[in-house]
């Protein structure tokens, strides 16, 4: 009896401590939102980057901004924005792009982008590639 007694206390301390979870909000953007909008919008002058200089990038990257490229390699803020004359591609095209919110300040979009660029033979190589950003919202959308 004592044993039993003690596990029930025992049981019920330990559910006292411990703390409810409770999940973020999310949501869809609707393509009629301002913010998803401006995404959108970010989004096609960083597709666009491959094919030509975008300096409206410099001002909507983090300066501590980390990026992985197809290949693996990590990318700092500096490269995110340079364009290489030798590697420029042609034919950028943004996809169609999603938006969901999580909570007030993180969102993140979803879509794809594409380009065509030059292989070191010499052939025109098509790349398509899958958009996944994590956004860090420094405005507070409605």
């Amino acid at each position: 009896m004592s044993h039993t007694m003690l596990f029930i206390a025992t049981i019920s301390f330990l559910g006292c401590l411990t703390t409810p979870s409770i999940a973020q909000d999310s949501r869809w953007g609707s393509p009629d939102d301002p913010t998803v909008k401006f995404i959108i919008a970010i989004e096609a002058k960083w597709a666009s980057s491959s094919c030509s200089p975008q300096p409206d990038l410099k001002a909507v990257i983090a300066d501590d901004f980390q990026g992985t490229a197809t290949d693996g390699h990590r990318y700092n803020k500096v490269e995110a924005i340079a364009t290489d004359p030798k590697a420029v591609a042609r034919d950028c095209q943004l996809g169609d792009v999603k938006v969901r919110f999580f909570g007030d300040f993180i969102a993140i979009a979803y879509g794809s982008e594409s380009r065509i660029r030059k292989a070191e033979g010499g052939n025109d190589v098509g790349i398509v590639s899958d958009l996944e950003r994590v956004l860090h919202l420094r405005i507070r959308y409605e």
